[in-house]
């Protein structure tokens, strides 16, 4: 009878609690180094989105102007004044609104920042004329979004 019970204690299959407690902290170690490791890689993806938007937002200026003012003297190229977005300085920098891109073909939404903690959108871009040269963009500045 006593053989018999041992055989049956022998023969039990499964997991002991202390086996089960050895996966779970196991399980929690590597979430505990994970979840920091893919935050950082979400981060950076988002600072690298922005980076590139903001030279889309530079070329597709350059290339808008370049189509719309050739000469960089606030006409267009047809010789009727005022550039769709443009605030033209004739010395210095002038800016260029980012919706203008959009209203006029060259984009199809304005950008918005990934990496604002408040929903923002790329709002202008400093453009500057230098004769011999063309059209040259410096920088690109931000917005808060009004409505969703």
């Amino acid at each position: 009878m006593l053989g018999k019970k041992m055989k049956l204690l022998k023969n039990q299959k499964g997991l002991t609690l202390v086996e089960l407690l050895a996966v779970i902290v196991i399980l929690g170690v590597i979430a505990a180094i994970a979840i920091p490791s893919i935050g950082g890689v979400i981060k950076s993806s988002k600072l690298n989105a922005d980076t590139e938007s903001e030279s889309l937002l530079r070329e597709t200026a350059i290339r808008y102007l370049t189509d719309m003012d050739p000469d960089g003297n606030g006409k267009k190229s047809d010789g009727t004044t005022g550039v769709t977005g443009l605030t033209f300085a004739s010395t210095g920098d002038s800016t260029l609104k980012v919706d203008s891109l959009v209203s006029e073909g060259y984009l199809r939404a304005i950008p918005r920042k990934q990496s604002a903690d408040t929903p923002t959108n790329f709002n202008e871009v400093t453009v500057k004329y230098e004769a011999g040269k063309g059209w040259d963009a410096k920088s690109v500045s931000t917005a808060a979004v009004t409505s969703p």
